[in-house]
């Protein structure tokens, strides 16, 4: 995988789209992502995080942020697609003014679900913690 460009690169290369925005699209977004966000936190509270559903939670909690940040480019004009388009919605953090730190987290995120998706890989308890932590952290600012 190639290393994460900034955003205007994006932009730039037609990976990233400006059109009206969308809010409709946007609140969709939110709307599913709130209702993800219970039902992870349903099983959070009911099962725990466990090795045998680590892999999940990472995917759960990627696709969350991804949808919350969807969701603030599309209010803005922004639509990514096609090959590139998850490198770039992470990019977007910068523009939001997200730490490097967070914006190399998130990005950790996206390649753990690449492998999971494409590969195969599963990922442990704890690799799973942290990435709730960070949805803990980065959702409510999002939202």
């Amino acid at each position: 995988m190639n290393p994460m460009w900034q955003f205007e690169e994006y932009v730039k290369s037609g990976i990233v789209k400006t059109q009206a925005p969308d809010f409709s699209r946007a609140n969709a977004l939110k709307r599913d992502a709130e209702q993800t966000l219970q039902f992870l936190k349903s099983i959070i509270e009911k099962i725990g995080i466990t090795e045998q559903n680590a892999t999940t939670i990472i995917k759960m909690s990627y696709d969350l942020l991804m949808d919350m940040i969807r969701a603030k480019m599309l209010q803005k004009g922004f639509h990514a697609r096609g090959e590139g388009a998850h490198e770039a919605t992470v990019a977007y953090l910068r523009v939001l003014q997200y730490r490097e730190q967070d914006v190399q987290f998130a990005d950790q995120m996206r390649k753990a679900r690449h492998w999971i998706m494409y590969y195969g890989k599963h990922y442990d308890k704890g690799y799973a913690e942290k990435a709730v932590q960070f949805l803990e952290k980065v959702y409510p600012q999002l939202k």
